[in-house]
């Protein structure tokens, strides 16, 4: 359930922008996108990329986003152009609607079409060529006021809310989500944690890589994997939620585990 008494802030499903199921898990982050009352002023999120994409590279990448409707603060419209910008720029907020993240009018990828559907969760995709080293990733309206259609989804203030989740930023078409189970090409691979050990076996005589992601995106443990069957101890991680990728080539698992203290 949501981290709040039903139906307040932040809870899910019900909260006071909408009633909505989460795509995956049991959350889900949201921000404002447009208020006619405030120009040009949006709620964006952002993180740090586990690495600095490869200039030249072609990287792909997806969310999940829906229209906020149905609770307390009654936002009334929708829009187009919510996406992605990659920037070598950290980002930083002054206060709720004032990003010192400015609107750039453009992003690496967003949704040309209005978003429309309240109830169930829309696919925003595309893929770019990195033209810079970037290391942070921005999500929101990126566009002014000007530049961004709205349309009316019910009664409600002339604002509007989107919920995301799901975002998969990967060099690969096929684009890894974070929390489930994925493998590409013939699953061989296999990631277990049994004890206080990660367990690493099918490779063979392939070596593999191994990342280890804790829940800030930061990368706390990266070698390489040479044996058919390896036991690592995970006793030494803080307490938290991580994420385990190990890849090879055309293969990759993921796998999301718990260290509790």
């Amino acid at each position: 359930m949501g981290c709040q008494p039903d139906g307040w802030l932040t809870d899910v499903p019900y909260n006071i922008f909408t009633y909505q199921q989460a795509k995956d898990g049991m959350a889900y982050c949201g921000m404002w996108s447009f208020a006619r009352q405030f120009i040009n002023t949006r709620e964006m999120v952002g993180a740090r990329l586990i690495e600095p994409l490869v200039v030249g590279e072609t990287y792909y990448a997806s969310m999940f986003v829906n229209a906020a409707y149905g609770g307390s603060e009654e936002p009334g419209l929708a829009i187009d152009r919510f996406g992605m910008v990659f920037s070598v720029d950290s980002f930083g907020l002054n206060n709720a609607l004032d990003p010192t993240f400015g609107l750039r009018n453009y992003a690496q990828v967003y949704s040309q079409e209005v978003i429309l559907d309240t109830a169930d969760w829309t696919l925003v995709e595309g893929s770019f060529v990195a033209d810079s080293a970037y290391q942070f990733l921005v999500i929101g309206n990126h566009f002014s006021d000007a530049m961004t259609d709205t349309v009316r989804i019910g009664p409600g203030y002339p604002w509007a809310y989107v919920l995301v989740d799901q975002v998969c930023v990967s060099a690969s078409p096929e684009c890894s989500l974070v929390g489930v189970e994925v493998v590409l090409s013939d699953p061989t691979l296999a990631l277990w944690v049994e004890a206080e050990e990660l367990v690493v076996s099918g490779m063979g005589n392939q070596a593999c890589d191994l990342m280890i992601v804790d829940a800030h995106g930061s990368a706390v443990v990266r070698r390489l994997v040479p044996a058919d069957t390896e036991r690592l101890h995970i006793s030494g991680l803080a307490q938290g939620v991580y994420t385990a990728v190990l890849s090879r080539e055309d293969e990759r698992v993921i796998r999301k585990f718990v260290v509790v203290r």
